[in-house]
Formats: C-alpha cells, structure tokens, sequence
C-alpha cells in the first residue's frame, strides 16, 4: 500500500467502509502480508489504527540505525548501518502494540518495523518512494492511464530504493509463506511442494537445519512456552522433506516436497486464539560450497477444548439416608485452562465435606486450577435425605464460561432393621439386613471369632456349624469354624446365573475397591467368565464372606465353608480375606465359584471349580483329576495339585493353572519322572504317566515343583521380545494361541521378529491406535518408533534410518529388524514374570 499523504481523512468511511477495513484486518490476521509505505504527517499511521485497533505514534527523525537484533533471522540482517531521511521519510512508535518488532530504530522511532497481527503481518516503510522509479518506456499503451513514460527518479540509486525495497520483498515473502493448521482431537498433518533451481545443475540436497518456536497469545503477543510443548528436537523430527537428493545434477529445476506429521501429539494445550508458530530453516547445498535458506513456516491455531469430568459411577451409588458417605473420588480436567469453576448441586440432600467452597442453598462452587479442585472433591460426601433417588448435576466450566455437565446418580435406602442375637452351636449370631452392592435388601449375619470355651451343640465336633443360606428347610451355605476364626456374611436369596450378573460383578467390585484397575478387570473378568458358562437358567447362590481372626495368629485348622452337594444348585463366593494373617487356610466343599482377595491358602474341593485370586500372593490346592482352573492373578503364587486315586483314564479335560504376573510355582506330589512334561510357546501341559487324566495345563507359571527336584519353565529371549511387542504395539498382553503362533512362526524360520512387528503393526487391531504405515518414508519410520519402542523419533535417529532406506536400500523390514534387535528393545521385552497372558 502507498503514500496517503493527499487523502483528507484516511479513517473515514468515505475513503475505506467499515466493511472494507474489517475484510482487511481479517484477512491479515488470517495470514495477510501488508507492505506499507510512509506519508509526510500522520495519514499512514492513522489509517493502520483504525483498521487494527492500533495506537501507533507519528513520529520524525534524521537518520535511523540497523537494530542488528531484531533483523536477525529476516532478510534485512546484513542491510546497509544507517537508513538516512529522504524527502517525506516517516517514522512510527509502536505505542502500545504487541509484537512491534523495529528494524531500523527503536521501539519508540522506527523507520522500518514488522508488526505482526494475528496470523499475518504489516511491514512498514517509512519513505514515500517519491521520485524512486526506473526509467521505462511503452506505458501507456498497454495502461492508458499513464500520462507519460517514466523517467529515471533522483532517489533511485539510495538505500530505499536498491535495498530495502527487495529485502522487504523477500521478507513479505517468506511471512506469506506460512501453513495454518487447526488444533483438534487428533494428529496434525501438512505437506506442499517449494521450487527449487540451480542454474549449474548441481547435486542439491535440502535440509532442516533449524527450528524456531514462538507462542503467542490471542493478542499476538509472544508468551513462554507451554510445559506441555514437545522439544525442538521433536518438533524438528515432525518435518520431512524429499527427494533426496531434490535435484540429481542432471537438472536446473526441481521440487522439494515437504510433509509435516505431528504424529500423536494434538497440541491441545494451545488455548482458542493461541497459536504456535514454528519456523523450520531450510537449506539447499549443491556440495561445492553455494547455498541458499529459506524459512517455511506453519502456524498451529488453537481451539478450545471443553473441560472433562472423570469417575462419575456408570450406575447408581447406593447410600442410606440420614448415613454421610463418601463420594466416589471423581475429578475435573481441562487440557488448555488455568482455572475451571466447579458447581455442585444437590436434590434429595447435602454435600459435604468441601471446605472453603462457596454455598448457595443445596449448590456449592468453586473457582480454582484443577489440581486444586479434585484435591477437594476426594473428600466431597453426601447425606441423603429420604428413601428413593438423589442426583448431584457435576458442572464444570473453563474460562470462557463453556460448561459441560453429567449427573451423579444415587439410590437411597433406609436403615435396614436388626434382628436379636440367636445362639447356634455354641456361638451367638446376629442377622440384620443390609443393602447390597448390585442394589437390593439383603441378609448380614455376623459370627463372632469362635473361642475354646463355646458350647458344643450340634454338628461336627471341635467346629461350630453354622448355616449362612437357605431355601426353605434346605441349608444352601454352612460354615464349619474352628476355635479363632469368625465370619461375616452378606448376600440374597437364591437367584438364577442369568440374573446374578450384577450381583456377583458388584461384590467382586465392592471387596476389590483397594486393589489396582488391572486386578479389579481380572476378578470382575473370570467371574463373568463363570457366569458365561452356566445356562441362564440355572440356580445360583452369591454371597460375600469376610473372615476374621481375634490375635493375628492364624488358626491352626482351617475355616470350611460348604455349598450345596446338589449338582443343579451353584454356589459363588466373594472372599475378603484381605485382614487374615499369614498361615489362615479356606477350605471350599462345593463351591463352584470363589474370588478371593487377600494372601491366604484356599484348598478346593469341587471338580470343575473355578478359583480367581488377586494379586497377593496365594497359594491354591486341588487334586490332579479335578478339571478345575485357578487364575492365580498378580503376586507370587504357589498352586499345589495333588495325585488323586490311580484311575487307569485317560487324557481328557486337564487342570488349568493360569499364574498371571510375578513368580508362580506349581507343586506337584510324586517325583520328576512321574510325569510327562511337554512345553510350548506361551504354555506347558504336565501329564501323570500312571494316570493321563491327571493333566494340568499351565500359563505364566515359571516353575515346577517335585519331591526330588525343581524344574524351571524355559522361555526364550525371542519370546521375551514377542511379548514386549504384544503390549507396545497393541498395548496389551499377549493371547495364549496368538502367542504360541507367533512364536512358532519365529522358531521354525517362517517370520523374523521384524516380519512379526509389522504384522502386527498392519493388525486391524493396531490401526486403530493410529500407527498406520503408509508410502511415506518418514511417516514409516515414526511409525516403527511409535509401535515398537513405544516413543517418538529423535531427530537424528529418524533422519538415520529415512536415509538408510532412502539411499542405502534398506526395507522397512530391515529397519523393523534392526530395532528389534537393538538393545532399546531389550528394555521394552517383558521377562515372563511380567507375563500375564489371555487365555
């Protein structure tokens, strides 16, 4: 844009509407590049004022110095020291105007500035060019409204003229050069072509030699960059560029094509109005000693993300009124806020429990960082007041007032009545009624620890018989407790399997609360399991006990707890054993199901039971030919399976022992050379040789047991690698069968560990992490290092490998090898300790 001195009024709408300035100003902020030149008084800065909302200063001057700082980077670095006034040479102050940069002068006199506005720029010329031109003849012509043909001007060998004139060209340029990307849920991605010659046709190779970041805030201020901003050597890796080489020497001109993949990183910290810009240096060499840079800029916009609310129970939180409870421990988040104001509002009770929070009638608010506020609610409560439903509506808004909100469910209950004290065999047993985790009324009977002075009654000696569950005068559930051990025991009626999900699903839950989510899904998981392979129809009990010591010490007999010996009728435990010390011993008679948590010894009984532990360390027995299977969960487990009776059968459904995580043995009576051991990938049979039907199978078990020896369960280092693949690439543990065929694919020569990966990198089940291979090299190789060393690329490691398979002939297999190789992946292979696999 030029010299304004003859307009009377550049603010009016008379010379610009108002519609017109506004299109301007967003097609700047867009990434517009403007080149404004001076006037002689204050037209010029007057007008950028009120097209940007600036309050640039006129101002005057003699002569104006290279600021050497702030060129640096631009194409005027290297200008002439001075710039001198030519006739109507102007200067401006930057007043109060974010991101004034001067190039010749100061913050407060510039004769040369670039301001920057949004995604665009206004470089500023402070002469008029007034009697600047080149001779040139034939104007009029082709443009009548020439009145004459130019004339050489007086200024047109000066320093505005014959440098600042191409320099700002140039500068105008590279800022208009810049790519916009939005900001959102997923990977940003980005690719164009540039020119490129060279008149010597040369061998020229372009690279990235440097990267510059700035973030700016929504004024276009630049601010410090966010803790959550990836390192400039990650962002610098982000870039590719090819072919290489962009010219082969046998051309002048070629293309350049660059590729910008953020990969997984969404920069969703950047807040709406917030941009990130990133400025990769590119340089061409042709090898003998000529360069040439350029600056490509891409410009990340910011959005703004809603705010998150987290650990709101799926169903309804069962409560007692007029009882305070605990609230489970949901959390707020917001991923580009500072602050988040939090309300909580009430029907059919109060909140609790939040200190310092602000109260209005039943709703509480607070303003504050997200750390801050979930560290309040951990200790939210609640008391109900009355029987039937209340509700918590959880809102959560971010600083600009956009709120997202869910509803915090909950059942109301009554007390439950307590029935009097009874005394059965010697002990005295309270019932009363208690609400149950699945929801519902249930029963609660309390046995106190069992002492040497009570009074034999009825049943077994030496034991108190206790019933726990019945149906009519047929006792479902009994108890046989020895002297030291007590018992607490919650549950309904008798129900069908295809009405117990929830019932069985929520106690699992509810004695699970304190172990890890991993743990919780492999309880929940084997007792849906269970449930899976009964008919719908078929009669189940669930109950949940909770054994008891008095001293600490464990009792010396164990407590029996016996289902029903009728084979149409079904028994499932939830053990709490959690509080028993060392040494305590369970004895199940009948039970089909029990999940226990809690170190402790469980002796089984029942053919086809099924025995899930938690991630203590337990030990589990059973009898060879019992077909029963115990998922031994996390800890160091020990599975005993003693030979039963001589049976003279053979081979059919075996013991399967699954020892899940950590260091597991399994003890087996009899010597070595009782048995036949045959191992696999992944699993091992052990067969008796008297009696094939006495067979166990076994998964994640490192060691076997026998009166005369140990013998280790072997696992090759390959595996150990096969599994490491399984749980970075598909991010979880590897399946039995999978596993075994994989590892047979390895073992007999078919595929390589490198083959392996990307098989499983070209998995419908990886792709849906977003690891994608494509036909980009680049994208290629990052997508090796997302899968299999599960990180991004550094940059020099990236650039390696891309020209290894650019230049050297490598495969994308032979990179895949050479990372399974290398000693990075000897720290993300699993041990078989770590082994928890899925059957």
């Amino acid at each position: 844009m030029t010299d304004m001195e003859s307009i009377d009024d550049p603010t009016s709408p008379a010379f610009m509407p108002a519609d017109a300035k506004a299109a301007l100003e967003s097609w700047v902020s867009k990434g517009g590049v403007i080149m404004m030149t001076g006037t002689a008084g204050p037209n010029d800065v007057d007008f950028l004022n009120s097209v940007f909302g600036w309050d640039l200063t006129s101002k005057s001057g003699m002569s104006w110095s290279l600021n050497t700082t702030n060129a640096t980077g631009t194409p005027f670095a290297g200008g002439p020291a001075t710039l001198s006034n030519l006739s109507a040479t102007d200067s401006i102050g930057k007043g109060t105007v974010a991101n004034f940069k001067a190039i010749y002068g100061a913050d407060d006199n510039a004769t040369v500035a670039a301001i920057s506005h949004g995604a665009g720029s206004v470089i500023f010329l402070g002469y008029d060019y007034y009697n600047a031109g080149i001779a040139g003849t034939g104007f009029q012509t082709a443009a009548p409204q020439y009145l004459q043909d130019v004339t050489t001007g007086s200024s047109s060998t000066n320093a505005w003229v014959t440098e600042m004139i191409p320099r700002a060209m140039q500068y105008s340029a590279e800022l208009s050069s810049g790519y916009t990307l939005s900001q959102g849920s997923v990977g940003l991605q980005s690719s164009n072509q540039l020119p490129i010659s060279d008149v010597d046709s040369d061998v020229v190779t372009v690279t990235a030699t440097a990267l510059t970041i700035e973030q700016k805030d929504s004024s276009g201020a630049v601010v410090s960059s966010s803790s959550q901003q990836p390192t400039n050597s990650d962002i610098l890796a982000m870039l590719s560029l090819s072919p290489t080489p962009v010219l082969d020497g046998t051309q002048e001109q070629g293309s350049l094509t660059w590729s910008f993949n953020s990969g997984s990183e969404t920069f969703k910290y950047l807040k709406a109005g917030e941009q990130l810009v990133l400025s990769y240096t590119l340089n061409a060499d042709d090898g003998k000693g000529g360069s040439d840079q350029t600056i490509l800029q891409l410009i990340i916009n910011g959005s703004n993300d809603l705010p998150t609310i987290q650990g709101v129970p799926g169903s309804a939180q069962v409560v007692t009124a007029g009882v305070t409870t605990a609230l489970d421990n949901f959390t707020v988040q917001d991923v580009d806020a500072t602050e988040l104001t939090v309300s909580l509002t009430a029907v059919n009770g109060q909140i609790g429990g939040l200190s310092g929070w602000t109260q209005t009638g039943s709703v509480w608010s607070k303003t504050g960082t997200a750390d801050a506020l979930n560290l309040a609610l951990a200790g939210a409560t609640f008391v109900a007041t009355k029987e039937g439903k209340a509700s918590i509506e959880v809102s959560v808004a971010d600083e600009t007032n956009t709120a997202v909100k869910t509803l915090y469910q909950l059942t109301v209950n009554n007390a439950p009545a307590v029935s009097p004290t009874v005394t059965i065999d010697g002990v005295a047993i309270s019932t009363s009624g208690t609400w149950l985790p699945g929801g519902g009324l249930g029963q609660q009977i309390n046995i106190p620890v069992v002492t040497d002075g009570r009074v034999e009654q009825t049943g077994a000696a030496g034991v108190a018989d206790i019933p726990l569950a019945q149906s009519g005068n047929t006792t479902l559930l009994s108890a046989q407790l020895p002297v030291g051990f007590g018992l607490k025991v919650q549950g309904g009626a008798n129900s069908t399997a295809g009405n117990s999900l929830a019932s069985l699903i929520e106690s699992i839950k509810a004695v699970s609360a304190a172990n890890n989510s991993h743990d919780q899904a492999h309880l929940t998981g084997n007792g849906k399991a269970f449930l899976d392979g009964l008919v719908s129809d078929a009669a189940l009990m669930v109950q949940t006990i909770t054994p008891v010591t008095a001293n600490g010490n464990a009792p010396t007999a164990p407590l029996v707890i016996n289902g029903s010996a009728d084979a149409n009728q079904h028994t499932a435990l939830v053990i709490d054993a959690s509080s028993l010390p060392a040494g305590s011993t369970l004895q199940l008679n009948n039970v089909d199901f029990a999940s226990i948590v809690g170190a402790v010894k469980v002796i089984g009984s029942q053919s086809g039971q099924l025995l899930s532990g938690d991630a203590a360390n337990q030990t589990f027995v059973l009898t060879g030919n019992s077909h029963s299977q115990v998922y031994a969960g996390g800890g160091n487990d020990t599975i005993e399976v003693n030979a039963a009776a001589v049976s003279g059968g053979t081979a059919g459904q075996p013991n399967l022992i699954h020892g899940g995580a950590n260091t597991d043995t399994l003890v087996l009576s009899g010597a070595r050379s009782d048995y036949v051991i045959e191992q696999k990938d992944g699993q091992t049979l052990v067969t008796r040789v008297d009696d094939p039907s006495q067979q166990t199978r076994l998964i994640n078990v490192e060691t076997l047991q026998f009166n005369d020896v140990n013998v280790s369960v072997e696992s090759r280092s390959e595996l150990n690698v096969l599994a490491g693949l399984y749980q970075n690439i598909l991010g979880r543990q590897a399946d039995v069968s999978g596993f075994e065929y994989w590892g047979q694919q390895q073992s007999t020569g078919t595929q390589n560990l490198g083959q392996i990966a990307l098989n499983m990198i070209a998995s419908t089940e990886n792709t849906a992490r977003g690891n994608i291979i494509t036909n980009d090299i680049g994208n290629n190789v990052e997508v090796l290092y997302h899968a299999i060393f599960n990180r991004n690329s550094e940059a020099s490691g990236k650039a390696y490998w891309v020209t290894q398979m650019k230049d050297n002939g490598m495969s994308l297999q032979d990179v895949a090898n050479a990372f399974v190789a290398s000693v990075e992946m000897s720290a993300n292979a699993q041990s078989a300790a770590q082994w928890d696999f899925i059957v």
